[in-house]
């Protein structure tokens, strides 16, 4: 039996409506034995795989639905990590841990690999231990004074719920530029927003928008061929490109 831990907060409070509308009728229609777990504050997923770990004998299967967040408290509640079999679902705002794995982002592709891939691969995990005995287990990163406060003041901040319901699953500041230097004082600031989810356009009364989807190589061939001749543009797809280390 599959035990599936449901983080309903997760990507903004859609992780309940991913539960019910994709992930539980795709269980019922394949025969899956399974039973839900819902947490409702920080530190309930922690106490529901403690519990499932004391009560269980041999291993746990578990899936996950939610964040890198649930996940990391999931690992807190293990008395013995062997015992685990995880699956992932990746709902959260990050989800470094599904990047760096190669999972699916999408919710059904994910529960597919879960079901039917038929492979499991063993995963070191990381413990941090503190001076008064307590130890902690990480399965993705581990920072101390810079990089935490970074996380610490991402993770708090006021913006981080609208991005999430934009769509936004991760943003990155690439620079600046002057449009036209000399001539005016006009900055364009250039951002690379990635793992965005597709929606629907509200476009003005007056305003006729079409959406065409494009190969990132395609537009750095079109800017290097000299089709591209927007500066902005140029601009922005060469800083993505080295960034993205392409």
């Amino acid at each position: 039996m599959y035990h599936v831990i449901v983080n309903p907060a997760s990507r903004s409070g859609r992780g309940q409506k991913i539960w019910k509308e994709q992930i539980e009728p795709a269980l019922q229609r394949e025969n899956v034995a399974y039973c839900p777990h819902f947490s409702e504050k920080a530190g309930d997923t922690v106490s529901i795989v403690a519990n499932l770990f004391r009560r269980e004998t041999g291993d746990v299967f578990l899936i996950i639905l939610g964040g890198d967040g649930t996940v990391n408290e999931a690992l807190q509640g293990m008395d013995d990590p062997r015992r685990a079999v995880l699956g992932y679902i990746p709902t959260g705002s990050s989800n470094d841990l599904a990047r760096d794995l190669k999972l699916p982002r999408k919710p059904l592709e994910a529960l597919d690999v879960i079901l039917h891939s038929g492979r499991v691969r063993s995963m070191d995990l990381g413990v941090l231990s503190y001076a008064d005995g307590e130890t902690r287990r990480f399965a993705v990163s581990c920072g101390i004074g810079f990089d935490a406060a970074v996380c610490q003041e991402a993770m708090h901040s006021k913006i981080k719920d609208t991005m999430n319901r934009l769509g936004l699953g991760k943003l990155t500041y690439l620079g600046c530029l002057y449009a036209s230097p000399g001539f005016c004082t006009e900055v364009l600031h250039m951002y690379l927003a990635q793992d965005l989810e597709l929606g629907a356009c509200h476009p003005d009364e007056d305003e006729f928008l079409e959406t065409e989807r494009v190969p990132f190589s395609t537009l750095v061939e079109q800017v290097m061929r000299g089709e591209l001749k927007d500066a902005k543009t140029v601009a922005l797809v060469l800083k993505a490109k080295v960034y993205l280390g392409l």
